[in-house]
């Protein structure tokens, strides 16, 4: 057998073309850089590069979480309406067409499994793809032209579930897709609350509450609070004087609202229009019951139905009172709960009835002013008589609003701040006969002052 001798030169370059080749399938092993869901604050979700592969978070990793709540009772759940869970698909291929119609038959997947679910949203977001095809070599990385497809799948409350186990149910849905092989993952982003929208908070008569309004069960009678006659909530405290006046609030208000969600911008304003109508017609034919109506808010824009559209955004809101006069003679509760069954037994078709709270009405507590000093000054006057002649009792009245505080389910009780003094009248009248001889004796000087003036 013969052997030749390679020269040295030809021996190098077939050592460093094997080096190449070798260094070429090592870097076609490397599928992902994993972790899409880094916020980049201009572009959004990115890749991010690593010099490792990070473990695949799986299902059972992140489970029935929602960021920033800690338990079924966490405050930040009353104030939300619902829950979005972010996932992201990563894929691989050398060439950026294959890359976006991969990727873009992926989430029209995804859409069309997640449509045969009524309660859940589908939300595309970001697609991003590395322009241009890639060319096998030792400086292009496999990583740089991982495309991802990002998607939410979001929620509303209202079907009692509860919303930890909701987000374990959609992340097993989309797990189940089956979306995944050597060139595609799956990944898992965090779920995050829907904030409430401004629309839920109440107006009553033309004022505003603080409070937002909610759907109750419960069609009880309580009255939790006092407002003027245009429904601001009136300052309550205990009172911390002696004489007060109880005399019974001029009403009761009970509010409610009204909602209508449809994707035409006419249909509802006209399903709102005709609830409005159906409210008033059923409180003005009981006789005793005043209808107030408040403000309607009307969302602008058509929308157009698919699994990505929240109706929710879609909306009318139409929001009245109905007024109660208490007066002079007596009252029963069991009128609110009334006036509340009767409205919750209307047909209202397109529109959604809640109701809000129930609050006594004074309409001018100044009016009582002239009466509350009379009984002040009558029970000063009564003091003073019982002190004798020795003392005496000096009042200091505040120019201040009246106070007030719930005294019944119908009553208000009212108070003007003041205080007073008990001074003695012989040390009255010993301050009053120094003041005067100090008096006497500045009128002397002043004559003997302006005799010497008339002397020079």
């Amino acid at each position: 057998m013969c052997v030749r001798i390679l020269p040295k030169a030809v021996l190098c370059a077939l050592i460093l073309l094997s080096n190449s080749v070798s260094a070429q399938e090592s870097e076609d092993d490397e599928v992902f850089e994993l972790s899409p869901f880094q916020v980049s604050s201009d572009h959004g979700y990115r890749a991010r590069r690593t010099t490792k592969t990070v473990p695949e978070v799986t299902v059972n990793d992140i489970g029935a979480t929602i960021d920033g709540v800690n338990g079924p009772f966490d405050p930040s759940l009353k104030r939300a309406h619902g829950v979005t869970v972010a996932f992201a698909y990563g894929f691989y291929d050398d060439q950026e067409l294959v890359r976006r119609e991969t990727l873009n038959r992926y989430i029209d997947e995804v859409r069309k499994v997640l449509a045969t679910h009524e309660s859940l949203y589908f939300e595309p977001k970001e697609l991003l793809v590395p322009e241009g095809d890639r060319k096998r070599g030792r400086n292009s990385r496999r990583s740089a032209y991982t495309s991802y497809a990002h998607f939410d799948v979001s929620f509303e409350f209202g079907d009692g579930a509860s919303p930890f186990e909701k987000v374990l149910e959609i992340r097993k849905i989309v797990s189940a897709i089956g979306i995944q092989n050597d060139v595609t993952k799956l990944f898992y982003g965090g779920a995050s609350l829907v904030a409430q929208k401004y629309r839920d908070t109440l107006l009553f008569g033309v004022g505003e509450r603080y409070e937002g309004i909610s759907r109750v069960d419960e069609l009880g009678s309580s009255v939790p609070y006092v407002t003027d006659a245009i429904g601001r909530q009136l300052r309550m405290a205990d009172p911390s004087v002696a004489v007060t006046l109880v005399k019974p609030a001029d009403a009761v208000r009970i509010e409610f609202s009204l909602e209508v969600e449809n994707l035409s911008e006419v249909e509802r304003a006209r399903s709102i229009e005709e609830a409005l109508k159906t409210a008033q017609g059923a409180v003005e034919s009981v006789q005793g019951l005043e209808f107030e109506s408040g403000t309607v808010r009307l969302s602008k824009g058509e929308g157009v139905q698919g699994p990505s559209t929240r109706l929710s955004s879609y909306y009318a809101q139409a929001l009245f009172s109905v007024r109660i006069p208490i007066g002079e003679g007596s009252f029963d509760l069991e009128r609110v709960r009334e006036v509340r069954q009767l409205l919750f037994e209307q047909d209202w078709a397109d529109a959604e009835l809640r109701f809000g709270a129930a609050a006594l009405v004074v309409n001018n507590v100044d009016r009582y002013r002239s009466e509350l000093l009379a009984a002040v000054f009558a029970d000063l006057k009564a003091m003073d008589a019982g002190l004798g002649d020795l003392f005496e009792v000096v009042p200091s009245i505040e120019n201040v609003r009246i106070q007030l505080r719930q005294a019944s389910p119908t009553e208000v009780e009212l108070w003007i701040p003041y205080s007073y003094k008990v001074v003695s009248v012989r040390e009255r009248e010993h301050q009053k006969d120094l003041f005067e001889l100090e008096l006497e004796k500045a009128r002397a000087a002043t004559a003997a002052a302006l005799r010497e003036t008339s002397k020079g």
